[in-house]
């Protein structure tokens, strides 16, 4: 749509519509946080992107008649769209890879949706949502930064159980609405901030310069706190390239020689990254940060030699465990978004995202757009409102922004910001600069961190990508008939209407479940299991399920093992398969299953009947079977070794139990930097005890590790008799 040729009627109410739509879409993906227990919520997001299509289709349908024009975009957006859906099959993580998926169609689909809806005359109406975006994450990144020192004294913050979250707690380190990572924030400030800058260098009003101004400000101090050393030295090349560009707007002349020298510089620089300084190899003997990324890496090239079509997106976790070295690291995301690709989606993937950065460049590069901008008057109050809803839709779903008064005064300080912006501010040269500056620093910062697979980010780079398109040089449009768009709007209907009028509803009752779960204990089986059911994809709620059964039998300690008494330990063992279907490559799962079984044996082994013992030794051989697939899902797991060593000396098996013993000890002490990781003092006991050491031994390592931990008794009634023997055998443990 273009304000001057707006029609009357039921197409001018349809591209309202689809305004609004758009802007709440923006507002609200960039306000929610992705990954599990969002998953409704999520789908909510992506789906308002096709819903806005259909409809400003549906208005071109009334017109009977639908401008087009190509970006240069289209072929690398449908291939990356077309590739996300077709690994997802192949997923086996099956719930994430369609959430991604979903997520990159979405993405990709608001770039040609952003240049037909806006057009180049009314490019503006799209820098000022853009501009309202980056206000309301950024000042939400500052309110966080003051919260968080309010919790510096907090009890419950030193002891949570997250521990990464403690950290970064403590560290007043904000994350605003990136889902706990302040790393990606910082990816976010180095993509957002040269284009604030840019269109404050080009406003006229002074109101207008002093609010991106401080905006800008308020970015680099967000920045400096979030700890994030990649998103400085991305900023910094954010930094040369704005200026660069200014210098090339200035002497066109030097235009040449400064891009040939940019490209040596490039090409120098990667061959220094490949075998020299630069190498991670290199970098890793330097940083801490580089060394730990560099098991990253390393799997993630062991993985996609492995599947040269991709895993499917938000699989690397899957595969990451069975193509690690013994390096003691866990991770969900490569921490590389070029590598990442390439593991998700294939080398078509990767070579499909180098296109579209290619396509990026030589339109940054290229002669700006040629057509005026319009008056803005059919923009201003959908986008307004659209926005705003966005914003209180965020609060209402997952509670984004902490509090209703601070979600209130973000939405209307964006709010303000963008009435602001699309009545008094420029939107020149300068901001296409520091649009074209952000992308560059956010093609460095891919290098180092994960920032596409943040749905936020990933929606906020690609509509960087189509402001791009709107304010380069694009061919007049061509025009279709009425058919073209009334099939598309029925297709997109069809898409989206049964996704939205049934699925998005029921995943979002189960979110709700969920988290009602967790705050009312005495009714949290039954949210559990009616969230699995209302989300047939999501194994979260049927483990969960699982593991509370487990731990309340657990509990009562040594029973006599009746139908009755035996009940949760089936329940226990059901439910984790359940899970295990939903998740077949989920090592943890896996082991759950492995102790349930374990423990499950040990009570029949004990019963009066022949018949329970006998089949406790089938229970056992389960126990053993869900071990090793928990091994070979994850072999560098110290406790994973540990659990196989103790059900196969449990079974008699004491050659074999010796070997994953010590092993599990050498993997154990490889795990000085994630403590976590290793096996505690009653494993580390039982295993040296069974690796040749005297009772003596193990009882010490055991009382010396009692004495730093001093909640070790809620251990006591998971122990095998082996473990409880060393317990028993130290002094004070009764």
């Amino acid at each position: 749509m273009t304000p001057e040729r707006a029609d009357p009627g039921a197409a001018r109410i349809l591209d309202a519509s689809a305004l609004g739509l758009f802007a709440a879409h923006a507002a609200l993906r960039l306000s929610l946080r992705g990954g599990d227990g969002s998953w409704g919520a999520n789908l909510v997001a992506h789906l308002l992107v096709p819903l806005s299509a259909a409809v400003w289709l549906a208005a071109r349908a009334l017109e009977r008649r639908l401008p087009w024009r190509l970006t240069g975009f289209e072929i690398p957006l449908v291939s990356l769209a077309a590739l996300s859906l077709i690994t997802s099959f192949g997923a086996s993580f099956r719930l994430g890879a369609l959430d991604g998926a979903a997520g990159l169609c979405a993405a990709a689909l608001s770039i040609p949706l952003a240049v037909h809806l806006f057009g180049p005359s009314g490019r503006n109406g799209l820098y000022s949502v853009l501009i309202s975006i980056v206000t309301v994450v950024v000042v939400y990144g500052a309110i966080q930064y003051v919260q968080l020192g309010e919790l510096q004294d907090d009890p419950r913050v030193r002891h949570a159980e997250d521990g990464e979250f403690a950290g970064r707690a403590g560290a007043r380190e904000p994350w605003s609405t990136f889902n706990g990572y302040p790393n990606t924030f910082g990816g976010f400030l180095v993509l957002a901030i040269p284009f604030a800058i840019g269109v404050a260098v080009d406003s006229k009003s002074l109101a207008v310069r002093g609010i991106l101004f401080f905006l800008a400000a308020l970015g680099v101090f967000d920045l400096s706190r979030t700890g994030a050393t990649g998103a400085w030295v991305a900023a910094w090349v954010g930094g040369m390239a704005l200026a660069l560009l200014v210098v090339m707007r200035r002497r066109p002349d030097w235009k040449k020689p400064i891009l040939i020298a940019c490209g040596a510089a490039v090409v120098l620089v990667g061959a220094i990254a490949v075998s020299g300084p630069l190498s991670p190899k290199a970098l890793a003997k330097r940083s801490e940060a580089i060394a730990i990324r560099d098991v990253y890496w390393d799997a993630a090239v062991h993985i996609a030699r492995d599947h040269h079509f991709g895993v499917g997106m938000n699989n690397f976790a899957d595969h990451y465990y069975d193509h690690k070295d013994d390096r003691q690291e866990e991770v969900t995301q490569v921490h590389n978004d070029y590598l990442q690709i390439l593991v998700e989606l294939g080398v078509l993937g990767l070579a499909a995202f180098a296109g579209l950065l290619v396509i990026a460049g030589f339109k940054a590069l290229g002669p700006p757009a040629s057509e005026p901008s319009g008056p803005l008057d059919a923009f201003r109050l959908p986008l307004g409102i659209g926005l705003v809803a966005g914003w209180l839709a965020a609060f209402g779903f997952q509670g984004a922004f902490g509090d209703a008064t601070t979600a209130l005064v973000l939405a209307a300080a964006g709010g303000a910001v963008y009435w602001l912006a699309l009545r008094k501010a420029d939107f020149g040269d300068f901001a296409r600069i520091g649009l074209v500056a952000g992308l560059a620093g956010a093609a460095v910062h891919f290098l180092v961190d994960f920032d596409l697979p943040d749905p936020a980010f990933r929606h906020y780079f690609f509509l960087s990508l189509g402001a791009l398109a709107l304010v380069s040089r694009l061919e007049p449009p061509s025009t279709a008939g009425i058919a073209v768009p009334a099939a598309g709007a029925v297709v997109l209907f069809l898409i989206a209407l049964p996704l939205a009028g049934w699925v998005a509803p029921r995943f979002l009752e189960a979110d709700d479940l969920v988290t009602r779960a967790e705050i009312s204990r005495s009714e949290a089986d039954l949210h559990l299991e009616a969230a699995a059911e209302a989300n047939p994809l999501d194994a979260g709620p049927v483990y969960k399920r699982a593991m509370s059964e487990y731990h309340r039998w657990m509990a009562k300690g040594e029973i006599e093992a009746t139908p009755e008494n035996n009940r949760p330990a089936e329940l226990a063992i059901a439910f984790l398969e359940e899970a295990l279907r939903r998740r077949p490559r989920s090592a943890a799962i896996e082991a759950r299953l492995a102790e349930v079984n374990e423990a499950f044996s040990r009570r029949l082994e004990r019963a009066a009947s022949g018949i329970d013992a006998a089949f406790g030794e089938g229970i056992l051989r389960q126990a053993e079977r869900h071990a090793r697939r928990a091994v070979e899902l994850y072999p560098t797991s110290a406790y994973h070794r540990y659990l196989l060593g103790r059900i196969l000396e449990g079974s008699g098996q004491t050659e074999a139990a010796t070997a994953e013993f010590r092993e599990a000890l050498r993997l154990s002490a490889l795990a000085k930097r994630v403590p976590r990781l290793s096996l505690d003092g009653i494993q580390a006991a039982f295993a040296t005890l069974k690796t040749g050491g005297s009772r003596e031994q193990a009882v010490a390592m055991f009382v010396e590790w009692r004495r730093a931990h001093p909640g070790w008794r809620s251990r006591l009634p998971y122990l095998a008799p082996g473990e409880k023997s060393i317990v028993d055998a130290a002094p004070d443990s009764k």
